[in-house]
């Protein structure tokens, strides 16, 4: 399996615009790295794999529109487009939906950010699988080990909605680590 970040994203019922900015934003936080571009990224958590990853090169305009790799918007977009991808190859979904009343880290809210489903699902919450994502831009294992239980405590809010998954991705080397609540 490769994910490739410079095809376009075909998710139905998924505002285009919207995954193209999210593209950019991985882009970004990719190249920070200086990684070729074209890498394994290791999978952990639930499943264990690595899976192939290729993106175009971020470009001047891309970080003048969305700001460098160091923001705190373009690392929450980049890793929102990979915790996905890979989400949607190891679960076997196909439609995204975006949880309406966000994550809610003050304690309001579902504590998810978005929804996946597949071509049998209507996107009305049944048989859906939650998932909460986070970014990281550096590799920092002191880091990860704390984000991830904060994520998977956040999502105890909504558990009575079925399964769902925490993912941390990381950008140098890439990796995305899925952990399941429930």
């Amino acid at each position: 399996m490769t994910i490739d970040l410079g095809q376009p994203w075909e998710i139905p019922g998924t505002f285009e615009p919207y995954l193209t900015c999210l593209r950019a934003c991985a882009a970004i936080c990719l190249d920070h790295h200086n990684h070729p571009q074209s890498k394994p990224m290791q999978v952990d958590g639930e499943f264990s794999r690595s899976i192939g990853l290729i993106w175009p090169a971020s470009t001047r305009e891309h970080k003048d529109t969305f700001g460098e790799a160091t923001s705190t918007v373009v690392i929450g977009w980049g890793a929102v487009c990979i915790a996905v991808r890979v989400a949607m190859h190891c679960l076997g979904k196909t439609k995204l939906k975006i949880a309406a009343s966000g994550t809610g880290v003050t304690g309001s809210g579902t504590g998810v950010d978005y929804y996946l489903g597949d071509s049998s699902s209507d996107l009305a919450f049944q048989g859906l699988v939650r998932i909460e994502i986070s970014g990281i831009l550096q590799n920092e294992q002191r880091r990860f080990r704390p984000r991830l239980r904060e994520k998977l405590a956040q999502m105890a809010r909504s558990d009575s909605m079925g399964p769902g998954y925490a993912a941390i991705v990381m950008f140098g080397p890439p990796s995305t680590n899925l952990t399941k609540r429930i």
